[in-house]
């Protein structure tokens, strides 16, 4: 989700704060914060203290909400795995939940309305208990975007929920093989642009970012001619959309306004397999996302979360006024009007190397 752009000038030092985990669990590893509202209130997932799930959660107020599947809050806590994919101004969060008390079934999407309480299942639209969906993003309209499957080792295909009804919206005529993706909704902005990724129908079948408008798919192309494929992350109320590009001399971060595509530069554009990946966007352009650095001299592979600001990138670990030793900002996954940032950051160094914590950086006055 993104908003109207605000007249205040965008600020360039943030302050840091990391997902704390529930409450009932102590502070979490591996945690992660993936989409933010205007008012600031953040959704992502977490381990639960059962160590084989996952729960979703909404931060409010500075404090993390667990948000239980379909069967409730009811014990044995952690049964069914649930996650939390993206959340409106309302504060109404969709993601996904296994069945209540069936740990072995496919997810089904989910909205939980004001962030909260026992969700809402949205279904598949398939018949029987083998289907599976997911969603993804959620507008203020209740709009909700996401994909399902008739089982869970089938392809993926795009569809949307307007008004609680689910309808499939179109792909580019390619179909992928089991486990893949056919299609894939992945955002909605206000107006009911959706963006994300369908696969073509040529031999290789590469999938492409694409748009729908009034139900209707329109393919945006990749940044080099006969590139291999290109991913649709996000979208703004002015309908520019930012994702990613790949070719054979590597990834690179886009922006897609009015029909033209543009490069967003790597932070590190010199190496030889440059990667960057743009997330999300908001109302005034600003684009958050993650650059590959390199590896280090032990072959870890290292990521910075990245800003772009008029197609200019900056590192945004770089910006924090109170930087964790040995946390690296690894990849932003979502931007609002004020200027809060959400994203995963990645311990990289000591006995925690590798644990990753979710983050929300919220611009200093």
């Amino acid at each position: 989700m993104t908003h109207a752009p605000t007249s205040a000038a965008a600020p360039v030092r943030y302050r840091l704060s990391l997902a704390p985990g529930f409450t009932t669990a102590g502070t979490c590893s591996f945690t992660d914060v993936v989409a933010v509202n205007g008012s600031g209130q953040a959704v992502g997932s977490a381990p639960t203290g059962n160590p084989f799930w996952n729960h979703g959660f909404v931060i409010r107020g500075g404090r993390t909400v667990e948000l239980y599947g379909l069967g409730g809050p009811t014990p044995p806590r952690g049964l069914e795995d649930t996650a939390a994919n993206g959340i409106n101004d309302r504060g109404d969060v969709v993601g996904q939940s296994q069945l209540r008390n069936s740990p072995d079934s496919p997810p089904h999407a989910v909205l939980w309305r004001g962030g909260g309480g026992t969700p809402l299942d949205l279904g598949t639209g398939y018949p029987g208990t083998a289907a599976f969906s997911t969603a993804r993003d959620v507008n203020s309209s209740g709009t909700v975007v996401g994909s399902r499957s008739e089982r869970q080792d089938a392809p993926r295909t795009a569809v949307a929920w307007v008004g609680g009804r689910l309808t499939p919206l179109p792909g580019l005529g390619g179909v992928d093989g089991p486990w893949g993706t056919t299609s894939e909704a992945v955002a909605v902005n206000e107006a009911g642009l959706v963006v994300g990724n369908a696969r073509t129908r040529d031999t290789t079948q590469p999938p492409r970012a694409v748009l729908w408008r009034g139900g209707v798919v329109k393919n945006l192309g990749t940044l080099v001619p006969g590139a291999e494929s290109s991913f649709a992350n996000a979208v703004n109320d002015k309908g520019v959309v930012v994702g990613s590009s790949f070719d054979t001399k590597g990834t690179s971060g886009f922006r897609w306004a009015g029909g033209v595509m543009t490069r967003l530069p790597s932070l590190a554009p010199d190496l030889d397999w440059p990667s960057a990946e743009a997330n999300g966007i908001n109302g005034s352009g600003v684009v958050v996302g993650t650059s590959f650095l390199g590896a280090d001299p032990e072959g870890y592979l290292l990521y910075a979360a990245t800003i772009w600001r008029d197609g200019v990138a900056k590192d945004l670990n770089t910006m924090v006024v109170n930087p964790v030793p040995g946390l690296a900002l690894s990849y932003g996954k979502a931007v609002n009007d004020t200027g809060v940032i959400v994203g995963t950051a990645e311990y990289t160094s000591g006995a925690g190397r590798g644990v990753q914590q979710g983050f929300v950086l919220t611009p200093t006055a």
